[in-house]
């Protein structure tokens, strides 16, 4: 008797010795089987990782570059500031000023913190 149009087995609602019923359930045949990893996904994770690792590596490049440059302009104005010349720097109003003994000091100070900071 067919049960919502599908036709059963043929020893199917029988019962086996012991009063147990006859199953006749076998695994659904399905595509190929999951090895656990997807070849294509792990490919893609990989090279996504590279992109990462490429990416740092040149932020790490131009960080390193940076510092570089800042380092050189700050050994430069230190020999600037220790020459013992007369050193001038124009103000937010636009004028020129001679720096006083005070504010060469401030300078070095700063400028001693960019060369410990960036030349090591």
């Amino acid at each position: 008797m067919p049960l919502n149009g599908q036709e059963l087995p043929a020893n199917a609602g029988t019962t086996e010795p012991g009063g147990k019923i006859a199953s006749t359930v076998q695994p659904a045949a399905s595509g190929p089987q999951a090895t656990g990893v997807d070849k294509d996904l792990s490919e893609r994770m990989k090279k996504a990782a590279q992109n990462q690792a490429m990416q740092n590596k040149a932020e790490e490049d131009r960080i390193s570059k940076l510092r570089a440059d800042n380092c050189a302009r700050a050994k430069l104005a230190q020999k600037s500031l220790n020459s013992g010349g007369r050193l001038s720097r124009i103000n937010s109003q636009g004028v020129r000023e001679v720096m006083d003994e005070a504010a060469r000091i401030k300078e070095a100070k700063h400028i001693q913190s960019i060369v410990d900071s960036d030349c090591q």
